[in-house]
This record gives C-alpha cells, structure tokens and sequence, in this order.
C-alpha cells in the first residue's frame, strides 16, 4: 500500500490523510507550526520516506501539513510483526478536531495490512491529552510498562 487517502469535512475545511510516499518529499515545504517537535532535516525526512519499515501518516487541509505520525513495522524471531507507533504531532491550532485519531487509526490499519498481529506506543503519564484520544481508540489497552532512554554520544562524522 503506497498511499491510502480519505478526506474528512472539519469545520468548513477538508482534512485528507494519506502515507506519505517518497513522491510527496515537496509536499513537507509546507508545515504547519507544531506539527513536528524540530524543524525538518532534509536528509533525515528523504531517509525516512525511502525505508519500507517507516510509515509517515499525514493530514493536509488546504495544501498545509497540519498533523503527522510515525510509525515503523518490525519482526522479532520469536513473534509476528509488531507495529511501533513512535509519534503523533497535531499542529495547536488543528487540535480537538479528530486528526490525531484519523492519523492513529491510519497507521493501525497500514500496520494490519503489513501483518502486524500488534500496535504499540508510549507517552508520558502527565499527558492527559494523549492518554484520552488512545483511550478512546477500539480494543486500546493500557499497559503500565516503564520506559528507559539511553541517550548515545553522537560520533564524529
């Protein structure tokens, strides 16, 4: 499945999704404020559209990127295909309208075509926001799990 699109009507404006494919780099010119965490680095975005382990949900209203998430498939010798679901960004202003589940529920379905038995995600336990909308997502299931980060020095290029 290269793009899956569907549009929704959003107060006068229609919101369409769709997987960003390698084609639609230009398209990521034009972002609204918020959506990512950090400015885009060219050299990352072009790697990531271009790894079929990477999947970049996308909403667009009027040409303007204005929510995104991030997804990667893997497998383990030991189980069936799981999904990873590492982020969800949804400009301010674009908030409380329904994107951030259209973009969830995106990447839930491209990860069942993919064969994924699995979806999986982590947020912090003081975002309420986060926690309501996977909450309010079919069959979710909140787990209790603790997450560490290893933060590694970057090497020298």
């Amino acid at each position: 499945m290269n793009s899956e699109l569907k549009s929704q009507q959003d107060s006068g404006q229609v919101v369409t999704y769709q997987l960003a494919t390698p084609a639609d780099e230009p398209l990521f010119s034009d972002v609204a404020p918020g959506v990512f965490d950090n400015d885009i680095i060219q050299k990352h975005l072009h790697e990531n559209l271009n790894d079929p382990r990477h999947h970049l949900a996308i909403a667009r209203s009027e040409g303007l990127i204005v929510g995104m998430a991030v997804g990667v498939h893997y497998t383990q010798p030991d189980k069936d295909p799981q999904f990873f679901i590492d982020e969800l960004g949804v400009a301010p202003c674009f908030q409380r309208r329904g994107i951030g589940k259209g973009l969830l529920q995106l990447l839930l379905t491209h990860a069942q075509v993919l064969g994924c038995r699995e979806a999986w995600l982590a947020t912090e336990a003081d975002n309420i926001a986060a926690r309501s909308l996977y909450a309010s997502m079919p069959k979710c299931q909140e787990s209790h799990a603790l997450i560490y980060t290893f933060p590694l020095p970057m090497k020298s290029e």
